[in-house]
């Protein structure tokens, strides 16, 4: 036992020596390019490869095989070839970033390392001249060791292993060692990249529980084992020329945390600025930062712009947009809903509103139609106590034949009346004959003379007016104004209209009177209440009276009937 111990330890000792006579490599490039000629695989390591329209997956190609153009980032560049075995695996070996094979047959012995020549050129100098591929540097990888036996490492041949500059060239040429016939070309160069914001990592707690300060304790302590990470893993790689992903999602309890990598190791870590619009930040200015931003708070239902730029290159400025959806009661459709309820709401109100207002618009309307009926039911007693009189007058005066006259006519007209009291309108020339009947009547005691017009324009069938509204102002210009003028006293009523508005104008040769409210009868002060109270029942058809009278030069009444004709 002790003894294979020993014999183990020698072979371990005699391994670490021939490792380090080859020059063994170690190291394991981020960034990897393999070109793969059928059995032989030509490979590029640099820190951050660009091969435009390359794709990421393998691409299978075949000779002749043009000329390719690579850009290269990382300062360090190693380029090797060597041969591919059946126990090679080309995935996972390596972060590849492109993939080129070749797999046709008749390409088979094209490249197989025996036969192939090398001419390399840097800066449109020839470094290394034709030579075969098995006359260059050799070296032992310890990433590709065989299947069969791991402490046997896979030999491969330098092509190039040193660092260029910006703006650097690199020609690496490949010919058949035989016929000399060309076979395939690389150029390379190295750019420089713009010092540009470059997001590395970024941390996103949606946790409800956890406070703001928390999340900035953590995210504090994360930077320094963070910022070492990314930028050893991200060094010399270009800044990347999109903006940041736009329109990102968040709930409104999020806290988020960028780290920025550093151009190189010299750049200070307050060489950031920063501006952040939306919700509660409204302050456009640009806020001086070191390379950990930090968003402890965000608020539903509102939309952010995240700008981060160098300080001493404001040129360059890397965005973030993002929002927070709003709450179910900050949505649009809930605005809608609410909106539509409080409107079917306040609709509803203003309909009990409207019928309360009815209710007490018919209550109105009928108090007022009681207090004329009222007032009606006041015109016809008196009507009739007047009439009583004038054929008690008759007959003390031993006029029998009159008094039998007028007692005839006056049942007549007292049938008429009873009709019509108990409507509240009535035709116009219902009233007019009315008028006429009362009119004949008083004539037949005091002998006066009285004259009706009506203008033709006027369909006296269809307009209807307040019922028994003449007979009192009449009956008044007949007791107060010609009854003691006997055959000399003369009264005249005149119909007419004026657009919608129906006119009646009642005018005795009377006495008159210098004051309405001394010498006016009790059925016109009754007319008068209500008129008013008809106005205030229909207000849109209402009625005016205008009396006028001097003593001695008699009386002239006007009613304006408004709106209640048709134009």
């Amino acid at each position: 036992m002790k003894m294979k111990k020993e014999m183990r330890l020698i072979a371990i000792v005699l391994i670490a020596i021939c490792k380090i006579s080859f020059g063994q490599i170690n190291e394991l490039h981020k960034w990897h390019g393999e070109y793969i000629y059928h059995n032989t695989i030509f490979a590029v390591n640099n820190n951050f490869i660009i091969c435009p329209g390359r794709k990421f997956s393998p691409e299978f190609i075949h000779f002749p095989f043009k000329a390719e153009q690579l850009s290269v980032t990382g300062s360090l560049l190693k380029i090797s070839i060597r041969e591919l075995s059946k126990q090679d695996s080309i995935y996972g070996r390596y972060f590849v970033s492109l993939l080129t094979r070749d797999t046709a047959v008749t390409d088979s012995n094209l490249f197989k390392l025996k036969n192939l020549q090398l001419r390399v050129t840097e800066n449109n100098k020839i470094i290394n001249n034709w030579n075969d591929v098995l006359n260059y540097p050799s070296f032992l990888d310890s990433s590709i060791a065989l299947k069969d036996n791991p402490t046997i490492y896979k030999k491969c041949y330098w092509v190039f292993n040193d660092s260029l500059n910006v703006n650097d060239s690199l020609e690496i040429e490949f010919r058949d060692n035989n016929s000399l016939q060309p076979l395939s070309k690389y150029y390379l160069k190295r750019i420089g990249s713009p010092i540009a914001p470059f997001l590395a990592v970024m941390i996103h707690d949606s946790a409800k529980t956890e406070s703001a300060a928390v999340f900035i304790q953590k995210a504090i302590a994360e930077k320094d084992k963070q910022m070492k990470s990314i930028n050893s893993f991200y060094v010399d790689w270009p800044a990347p020329a999109w903006e940041g992903n736009n329109n990102e999602r968040y709930f409104p309890s999020s806290k988020l945390a960028f780290y920025f990598r550093k151009p190189n190791v010299n750049f200070p870590d307050s060489s950031l600025e920063y501006k952040l619009i939306g919700g509660e930040y409204e302050d456009t200015q640009w806020h001086k930062s070191g390379h950990l931003i930090i968003i402890p708070k965000m608020e539903s239902n509102s939309h952010y712009v995240l700008s981060v730029r160098y300080i001493d290159y404001p040129e360059n400025v890397w965005k973030k947009t993002f929002y927070v959806p709003p709450y179910w009661y900050q949505t649009n459709a809930f605005y809608l809903i609410a909106g539509f309820a409080a409107a079917l709401l306040v609709m509803f109100f203003l309909f009990l509103l409207y019928r309360q207002r009815l209710k007490k618009e018919k209550e109105r309307k009928a108090k007022l139609n009681l207090e004329l009926r009222s007032i009606r039911s006041q015109l016809n007693p008196h009507f009739v106590f007047n009439a009583l009189g004038s054929i008690q007058g008759l007959i003390n005066t031993n006029e029998i034949d009159k008094a039998n006259q007028y007692l005839s006519e006056f049942s007549n007209l007292l049938r008429d009346s009873l009709k019509s009291s108990d409507k509240d309108f009535v035709p116009l020339d219902s009233e007019i004959e009315m008028t006429k009947s009362y009119l004949k009547l008083e004539q037949l005691r005091f002998g006066f003379e009285f004259k009706i017009n009506v203008d033709h324009q006027i369909n006296t069938s269809e307009i209807q007016i307040p019922s028994l509204l003449l007979q009192p102002l009449i009956e008044n210009a007949v007791k107060h104004g010609i009854s003691e003028m006997r055959e000399t006293g003369k009264i005249s009523i005149d119909f007419s209209r004026k657009d919608k508005t129906l006119y009646i104008h009642i005018k005795d040769n009377g006495k008159g009177f210098e004051s309405l409210q001394k010498h006016a009868g009790y059925g016109l002060k009754l007319t008068l209440e209500r008129i008013h109270l008809l106005n205030q029942t229909h207000k849109e058809e209402f009625v005016e009276i205008d009396i006028k009278s001097e003593k001695e030069k008699g009386s002239n009444l006007l009613l304006s009937f408004k709106n209640y004709l048709e134009k």
